[in-house]
């Protein structure tokens, strides 16, 4: 399975810190902040993290048709950000063959969206040593 997770959303409307892109591969895990490829911190010029998944596709050999999933942060406007994800994928990446997924019969059959406080959580977990465990964020 792959899985990629974007931070911050390529949707929002304001520039944001540390925009970061991992990509779990089978057993591989790839994760860059784009900041350290584009040498500009902060930087506004990027819609996200595109360099950075770009070098993880190259790293782990597979491309944007090989993601099973694309994890995004949840925004205010929900609907409006379904609409913009084929553009997106399509200036980006060059492909259109996600098209099908963006509106809300059929989004979660290709993207997942999650709460930030969800998204610190689930890394505090799922990184830590115990089989099981309780998050908490406030």
């Amino acid at each position: 399975m792959n899985i990629v997770s974007l931070y911050d959303s390529p949707f929002s409307s304001f520039v944001t810190h540390d925009r970061s892109a991992a990509i779990i591969s089978g057993n591989k895990i790839y994760a860059y902040e784009e900041a350290k490829l584009s040498t500009v911190k902060e930087d506004g010029y990027a819609i996200s993290a595109e360099r950075s998944i770009l070098a993880g596709f190259k790293e782990l050999n597979i491309s944007p048709d090989d993601i099973d999933f694309w994890v995004f942060p949840k925004v205010k406007n929900f609907k409006e950000q379904l609409k913009t994800l084929n553009s997106y994928f399509k200036n980006i990446f060059g492909t259109n063959k996600f098209e099908k997924y963006c509106n809300l019969k059929n989004y979660n059959k290709k993207f997942i969206f999650f709460d930030h406080h969800e998204l610190h959580m689930a890394l505090a977990g799922f990184t830590s040593p115990f089989k099981k465990c309780l998050t908490e964020s406030m």
